[in-house]
Order: C-alpha cells, then sequence, then structure tokens
C-alpha cells in the first residue's frame, strides 16, 4: 500500500479553514468552486468481493475542469475510514484520491486539502481509489497480513514490529537488527527509516497498520507508530525507486539523462564552448543515483512535486505511472 502519494494535508494551523464558506471567492491560481450547501447522501463502493461497501458521501466543492468537465471532491466515509476524493460530478466515476484522514483526525486536515488542490492548477497528486480504501483495517489475525513478517533490506538489515519495554508500560516500534555476518544491538528505528531502507511502502505499512488496529493503547505505547504512519501517508516526500528505474529503462533504451534533464528546464551551459547540455547530476540525485548535497549519500525519497516535473516533462509519462 502506497498512501495516496504526496496527497496528504500541509501542516495545520491555527486558522479554521472552510471551503464551502469561502466558495465564492476563487481559490488563488484555482477554478472558482460553485457554492454549495452542506449535503450528505449515500454512494455504493464497487468492492472487490461480491457485497458491495456502503459509505457516506458529504460534498466539499464543485469547480470545473479546463475542458468544461463538472467535477466534485466529496468526502467518503466508512466508519472508522474517512476518504476525500475528487470525482465526476455528472458519472461518479473516475475517483481519485486527495487524502486519508485517521479515525482521530479533524475534518478540518480535510477541507484543507481541498482548499490547496483547488489552487493547484496541475491536479497532479492523486491517485485512483481502490475499494480497499474504504474496507475495515486488517486485525492481527488476519491471513492477508503476517503482522510476525520480519522485512529485509538490500544490505541484509532484518526489521520486525515488535513491543519494548519503556518504563512502566510496553511500546510499539519497529526494530532494526545488522545483518547475520554482522554483530551489534538492536536498535528502534522509525517506519519512514524502514520503508526508506527497504525502498518500499508495502508490507511495512499493512503491518503496521494491522498491529495498531489490534493494539489496546491502554495495554502498549501505540501513540509514536500511530503518528508516524499517517505521516508516511500523508506526506509529499516520496519514494523515487519506480522513476529511478523507469529512467534507467530509458537510459538503456537509448534516450540519454541529459536530454531527459534538458526537458525538465535543467540545463548547463559549458563556459569553455558555450555548449549546452541537460543537468544530469541534479536529475542523477533527484532519482537516487547520486549522493545528496545535504545527506552526502543516495537519497531513496524526493518531493512529489519535482517527480511530477521528470515524469510529465522529462519521460513524458503520467505521474502515477511512477508512484509506488
Amino acid at each position: 500500500m502506497r498512501p495516496p502519494v504526496g496527497v496528504g494535508p500541509a501542516p495545520a494551523d491555527d486558522r479554521t479553514l472552510r471551503v464551502r464558506a469561502d466558495a465564492d471567492r476563487p481559490a488563488p491560481g484555482g477554478p472558482r468552486p460553485e457554492r454549495q450547501h452542506a449535503m450528505t447522501t449515500t454512494a455504493t463502493l464497487p468492492a472487490p468481493s461480491p457485497a458491495s461497501v456502503q459509505v457516506r458521501s458529504s460534498l466539499f466543492a464543485r469547480y470545473h475542469t479546463k475542458d468544461g468537465t463538472a467535477r466534485e471532491i466529496v468526502l467518503l466515509t466508512r466508519t472508522p475510514r474517512r476518504v476525500l476524493v475528487d470525482r465526476d460530478t455528472l458519472t461518479r466515476t473516475d475517483q481519485q484520491v486527495l487524502a486519508v484522514l485517521s479515525p482521530e483526525e479533524s475534518v478540518e486536515n480535510a477541507r484543507l486539502v481541498c482548499q490547496h488542490y483547488l489552487a493547484d492548477p496541475h491536479k497532479g497528486r492523486s491517485r485512483r481509489l481502490a475499494a480497499a480504501d474504504l474496507l475495515p483495517a486488517p486485525d492481527a489475525d488476519s491471513d492477508d497480513v503476517d503482522v510476525t513478517q520480519t522485512l529485509t533490506d538490500q544490505i541484509g538489515r532484518r526489521y520486525q514490529l515488535r513491543t519494548l519495554d519503556h518504563g512502566d508500560r510496553l511500546q510499539l516500534r519497529w526494530v532494526a537488527s545488522p545483518p547475520d555476518q554482522h554483530s551489534g544491538p538492536e536498535q528502534p528505528v522509525t517506519l519512514r527509516e524502514v520503508i526508506g531502507r527497504c525502498e518500499s511502502y508495502e508490507p511495512a505499512c499493512a503491518i503496521t497498520a494491522a498491529v495498531l488496529a489490534a493494539t489496546h493503547p491502554e495495554r502498549c505505547h501505540t501513540s509514536d507508530v500511530r503518528k508516524e504512519l499517517r505521516l508516511v501517508r500523508e506526506t509529499s516526500i516520496v519514494l523515487n525507486r519506480l522513476l529511478r528505474e523507469t529512467v534507467l529503462q530509458r537510459v538503456t533504451a537509448g534516450e540519454s539523462m541529459s536530454e531527459i534533464a534538458m526537458r525538465c528546464g535543467r540545463v548547463k551551459k559549458d563556459q569553455r564552448d558555450g555548449r549546452v547540455a541537460g543537468e544530469t547530476s541534479w536529475l542523477a540525485r533527484r532519482i537516487g543515483l547520486r549522493p545528496d548535497s545535504t545527506t552526502k549519500r543516495p537519497t531513496p525519497w524526493m518531493h512529489i512535486d519535482v517527480l511530477a516535473l521528470i515524469a510529465r516533462e522529462g519521460l513524458g509519462i503520467d505521474p502515477l505511472e511512477v508512484e509506488l
């Protein structure tokens, strides 16, 4: 499971943002949403099984695309799941996920995401809604998720989600063990570190969600891991592995990294002969082939806006094709 890649809300502030209340005022750089009264309806989401999932639909805003298509932004709810979706107004199809709210999260965060999305002229930070987005989280006994599974990264480090002694009660933490050929103590790590080192969101996110759903917070301290999972789902910083693999496939097929970088607007000029070429070092750093200037080592992460730029302009493909 990849969280809605780069879809999550911006950091909350003290302001109360209500898109419906401001609907008569166009969002900066975006379309003017039509003024709507608060309304709640019911809808049926196609599910992978014969049974359908009944969900409540709360309208946040409506707008028109450049080609005149009417679209709406709604909050789909099937307790405790809540998903903010952009969809076709008439057919209620082409449902794109903008954000997934945790049970304890305020609906004001969804309104904040809605406002930022309407102000974005590209609308390129969403993925298609899946039936699983509104299904209950698997519990610890689910056959679909092995919560005792050990994950291994490329250099052999192993990761497990376990309970550790923490004062007067247990604490749920991801723990890293050194490769078999090396000795050393286990170290607590964040979910983001596990994902970054394994360069994959799954099954780490699914294991985390399943264990949290089955763990009572009064018996085990879970707030740290719960916060880590929420941040992974909401952040605009995403894995670059699939984009890197796609760029390398293009290079193998005959394109050059210089050409890709130039199409992204990253150009450098040779001071000796004036020759212009693409800034390949910029591209290599962004996709994790060269050390990052701050960390001094290749990074598995990149901002969703940079991923979208390289995908659209450099490769000529939809960013969703290179999102994990």
